[in-house]
């Protein structure tokens, strides 16, 4: 089972790596993936939502005008985003009107398109987003310099410009999902088998900064589609004891270790996840699944 899943995963993923930008078109779900200008998203068949949110957006213009003095703090920014995602398309134009507001050189911002399917789960052709902890788009990313001096994650906390404000001059902006924040430094500076061992500590400090059952459960389908499985799968460890009475977390750890090739575990997992939700159809086949012969 392991190595059959795996290789099919493998096989399913873009088997054009090191292109720069493709553009998929099936009826009604057209999608860019790769490098693109925004120039693209202004054409159809993208330019029906990037008009309606450009247009409706009016940017805070006393914020805009204290950004106009401090945007040499910035030189260029780097957006992945998905022409599939809610939240992408909602912002990305409200942002790009913040930045012709600004008088901002748009050859300045690169913006990445990254896919949704399982298999290629927020990447892209080129694999851009590579080290770069993205788990959520868009991702805004501020440079300077060529190095990285904050982030927006999905959404501002207050707007746009505020959260740009505070980023580029109070310089201890923390963008949405703290607890992905924590432990991708976690595991960047110690591994995972640091967070093995202090599982128990590292979970009392998680517990004041996650509230949802989807943040940690969305960063461990990234690490898993990247082939990071150790990291994967304390990642689903961890929002399993988070979320204790919660079926979601129990059935991507269950289909985690299914795929991983850990079948009794797999099972016992997701039979608890079909406790805790016990009409979820989308768990019952896949017991059923991994029960078959």
């Amino acid at each position: 089972m392991q190595r059959s899943t795996l290789l099919f995963l493998a096989v399913c993923r873009f088997s054009t790596l090191g292109a720069q930008s493709l553009e998929i078109k099936t009826a009604g779900n057209e999608k860019l993936l790769g490098l693109w200008s925004h120039e693209r998203l202004e054409a159809a068949p993208y330019a029906v939502w990037f008009k309606k949110n450009y247009d409706a957006y009016e940017p805070e213009k006393v914020k805009i005008k204290k950004l106009r003095k401090t945007k040499d703090l910035f030189d260029s920014v780097t957006l992945f985003m998905g022409t599939w995602c809610g939240d992408s398309k909602r912002e990305v134009p409200r942002f790009i009107k913040c930045m012709e507001e600004l008088s901002f050189n748009l050859n300045r911002l690169k913006i990445i398109c990254v896919d949704r399917t399982f298999q290629n789960y927020k990447q892209s052709p080129g694999r851009e987003e590579s080290g770069q902890n993205i788990h959520r788009v868009p991702t805004f990313i501020f440079h300077k310099n060529g190095g990285e001096i904050g982030r927006i994650v999905e959404s501002p906390k207050e707007s746009l410009e505020v959260d740009m404000l505070k980023l580029v001059i109070g310089g201890n902006y923390m963008p949405n999902y703290e607890g992905v924040v924590l432990l991708n430094q976690l595991l960047i500076d110690n591994g995972v088998g640091y967070i093995i061992e202090n599982k128990l500590n590292i979970l009392d400090q998680l517990r004041t900064v996650v509230s949802s059952k989807y943040e940690l459960n969305t960063y461990g389908l990234v690490l898993f589609s990247s082939f990071q499985l150790a990291d994967a799968g304390i990642i689903y460890e961890l929002n399993k004891l988070l979320f204790p009475n919660e079926s979601l977390p129990y059935f991507s750890l269950g289909r985690f270790e299914a795929i991983s090739g850990d079948i009794e575990l797999a099972r016992v997992d997701l039979e608890r996840a079909l406790e805790l939700a016990p009409d979820n159809e989308d768990i019952k086949a896949y017991l059923d699944k991994i029960q078959e012969p």
